[in-house]
């Protein structure tokens, strides 16, 4: 949506009007959200058949520990098994989790439930657009304030001279008035 200018648009009065609230606003909020780029390229479908490839794994292992302890293969895995099982299990409960905040994120966004990239594409998309809108919006108001400089400028110097021409035409005529 584009203002009568056609150079404001609804993005642009967002970005100057929280500029107004807080100059920071928008590098704090750059900050927050620094890793939406990132995270709508994660895909939970993948990151859950990783995890579960190596709980599998893990549970070999374990089945291997339990059935033979006197085998010399499981005396090497069993400090492995000890230090990555908790690990691996830590990962799937915040796979889970992350599965469920993706999920009560797109319905707070009134969608329904979507990969990340359909839920964090948007969002980042628009905190991208948001901080160019900005940009754009500082820009002007940078040119602006130069024009508005350089007018003071011009005023100064036009009324520097016609107070000069008005100088001299008072000197020139002084002269010329004692001469009479």
């Amino acid at each position: 949506m584009r203002s009568v200018d056609s150079k404001t648009t609804l993005l642009h009065y967002l970005a100057r009007a929280m500029l107004a609230r807080d100059p920071r606003c928008l590098t704090k909020l750059a900050t927050q959200t620094s890793a939406l780029e990132r995270a709508r390229g994660v895909s939970l479908g993948e990151k859950r058949a990783e995890a579960e490839t190596a709980s599998q794994a893990l549970q070999n292992m374990r089945a291997l520990l339990g059935s033979s302890a006197k085998d010399p293969l499981a005396k090497l895995l069993k400090p492995s098994v000890a230090e990555h099982g908790p690990t691996l299990d830590a990962l799937q409960a915040q796979l889970k989790k992350a599965d469920v905040v993706l999920k009560e994120l797109a319905i707070w966004f009134a969608e329904k439930p979507a990969p990340p990239a359909d839920v964090f594409g948007p969002l980042a998309a628009f905190v991208l657009d948001l901080e160019l809108a900005a940009k754009e919006s500082l820009g002007e108001e940078e040119r602006e304030k130069e024009l508005a400089r350089k007018e003071r400028l011009r005023d100064t110097f036009s009324r520097g001279a016609q107070q000069r021409r008005d100088f001299m035409q008072a000197c020139t005529a002084r002269p010329s008035a004692h001469q009479d």
